[in-house]
């Protein structure tokens, strides 16, 4: 069973009233992995409009204050894509260590959920990772077809 993370809502974000997320998210599911405490990961990811209709992201929400999301753009027209970045930040609770799974979401005007990411990690003490940080005798795990972190400029979302 996963610790407690200090300041965690619940692991899993309210239902809300959408039952249905209307942006295609390129990885709905973000593994960091092992990390080590008090250590941060950024996974970038993709949102996509397939809709006929304009979507605005009003404000992230996120069941553990180790998450955050920047976008790209946050107003997306009918068939526009842009990035986003998904920050895991484990120094507000430097003494955490178990597996975490938290979800982040991206929240219309309306209040309707337009995308979820589900979280994962797998906190472990530091004096178990090697000099750069990683333990070389473990295989980091991937987020399907993009190995995790990607980096990844931020995309340009159209003109006038």
């Amino acid at each position: 069973m996963p610790a407690e993370w200090p300041g965690e809502k619940s692991g899993r974000l309210d239902q809300s009233s959408s039952s249905t997320c209307l942006l295609d998210v390129s990885h709905n599911r973000i593994d960091f992995g092992l990390v080590p405490q008090g250590g941060s990961q950024r996974q970038y990811f993709e949102l996509s409009n397939s809709t006929v209709r304009a979507l605005e992201i009003d404000r992230i929400e996120t069941s553990c204050d180790c998450l955050s999301i920047d976008l790209g753009n946050p107003d997306l027209k009918p068939r526009e894509k842009t990035l986003g970045l998904v920050t895991l930040d484990l120094s507000h609770a430097p003494g955490f260590i178990g597996k975490l799974t938290a979800e982040v979401a991206g929240v219309g005007v309306n209040g309707d959920v337009w995308f979820k990411i589900q979280v994962e990690v797998d906190v472990r003490p530091s004096k178990d990772f090697g000099k750069l940080g990683t333990d070389p005798g473990l295989e980091r795990r991937t987020n399907g077809d993009l190995p995790s972190p990607v980096p990844m400029p931020l995309l340009e979302t159209g003109g006038q």
